[in-house]
């Protein structure tokens, strides 16, 4: 009786025999090796750039409260420019624009273009204008549809109010045509016999 050779055996030496396992090995997990990404190959760490990618607009604003500071600073000891040019300069805080200008300069490093920062401001306040314009045309339907609804309900009221001024003037009509001869008449019935009472009794 002769083994079977595995694959990958020479005839140089015998072959190990093959030795069933007492247990199944069908369904068992094994290890899947991930390949490496691109930046694991490149020896780059995606959470290394974001942090520095953070740190670089840190210290860009930082800078831009520096700058924007400083420029104030000179424009309003200037003898007569300053006075003229302070309550311009007022008009804009420190602490808002100089945050703003530092980040969109590393914005704009990053992108190569010193006026990216502006052409995605561009490219917001349009998103911004259409999402304003939809809403207020969507605001302006709802008005009109509410228009309409109360111009309806003012037409029903004006015919519910007609209809009750036509059935009361019809009803006093009414009430002089028929109640108010029958009260004249028992009026005068009564009158006849007080009459007739008083000229009995003398």
């Amino acid at each position: 009786m002769s083994w079977p050779m595995p694959s990958g055996a020479t005839s140089a030496g015998p072959a190990p025999p093959a030795i069933a396992l007492p247990w199944p090995t069908r369904g068992v997990r094994r290890p899947v090796r991930v390949p490496a990404s691109r930046h694991q190959r490149n020896g780059r760490n995606p959470q290394r750039e974001a942090s520095m990618r953070k740190a670089k607009y840190a210290a860009g604003m930082l800078a831009g409260v520096a700058v924007v500071a400083v420029v104030k600073r000179l424009v309003a000891s200037l003898p007569l420019l300053g006075g003229l040019a302070r309550p311009v300069l007022d008009l804009f805080p420190t602490l808002l624009v100089g945050p703003a200008l530092g980040a969109a300069l590393v914005y704009g490093n990053e992108q190569g273009d010193l006026l990216a920062a502006r052409h995605v401001v561009r490219q917001k306040a349009g998103e911004v204008r259409q999402e304003f314009e939809a809403v207020v045309r969507d605001v302006r339907e709802e008005v009109r549809a509410a228009n309409e609804e109360l111009s309806r309900r003012l037409e029903r009221s004006q015919d519910v109010y007609d209809s009750t001024a036509r059935a009361a003037v019809q009803s006093v009509a009414e009430l002089e045509r028929s109640v108010v001869p029958l009260i004249e008449r028992e009026y005068r019935s009564i009158e006849a016999a007080a009459r007739r009472a008083l000229q009995d009794g003398r």
